[in-house]
Order: C-alpha cells, then sequence, then structure tokens
C-alpha cells in the first residue's frame, strides 16, 4: 500500500512538471530504484553528455524484468509521454484536490 501511494504520488508530480527539470525531479526516485541514477552519461574520452530517453531507459528495464519493474516502466513511459508534451506546448494536469471521505454522503 505505501509503494502504491508513492507511486501514485509519482504519477502526480510528472503529470504536473511544467519543464524538463521538474520532471527530472519527479522521475528521479525511479531512476535511482531501478540503480539507473540518472538518465545522462558521460563520454570519459570527449566529455560529451549522452542522455537516454525516460523510454529507452524503460525498454532496457523491460528488457532485465518486466513484471518486477512494471509500475516503474508504466512511470517513465508517462514521463516520456509528458516530455513530448512539454515540447509541444501542452500545459501540466495539475491534480485534483482529494476530498474527504465523508463527502461521498452529502
Amino acid at each position: 500500500m505505501e509503494s502504491e501511494a508513492r507511486y501514485k504520488r509519482i504519477l502526480m508530480a510528472i503529470q504536473a512538471a511544467h519543464n524538463e527539470s521538474a520532471l527530472n525531479m519527479a522521475v528521479g526516485p525511479l531512476l535511482q530504484e531501478t540503480g539507473f541514477g540518472s538518465s545522462g552519461m558521460v563520454d570519459p574520452e570527449t566529455g560529451e553528455e549522452s542522455r537516454l530517453s525516460y523510454l529507452e531507459i524503460a525498454e532496457c528495464l523491460m528488457d532485465t524484468d518486466r513484471l518486477y519493474f512494471q509500475k516503474p516502466i508504466e512511470l517513465l513511459v508517462m514521463a516520456n509521454q509528458r516530455s513530448k508534451e512539454m515540447a509541444l506546448g501542452v500545459p501540466p494536469r495539475l491534480p485534483e484536490p482529494e476530498s474527504p471521505p465523508w463527502q461521498q454522503f452529502l
């Protein structure tokens, strides 16, 4: 249950991301959890940085263990989609406030 709530918070942060920095912060815990650490790598010879897309990371996780990494894969695919939306200028989807449980009876 704890991890389900955690994944929901990450999803809401991905949906609400307004720029790449916010998206990277939202996805950061997933990258740490899966052993990637980050999506960027630096070539030691040239010093050039290259980055994997969130979709490429998700594909690596699918090749590793699709069942174990199911939730991180889903969230990384959603982060990749949000990244594309940001490039097109689509505004973030702000989370809707949750109603207290007792309001369902009103």
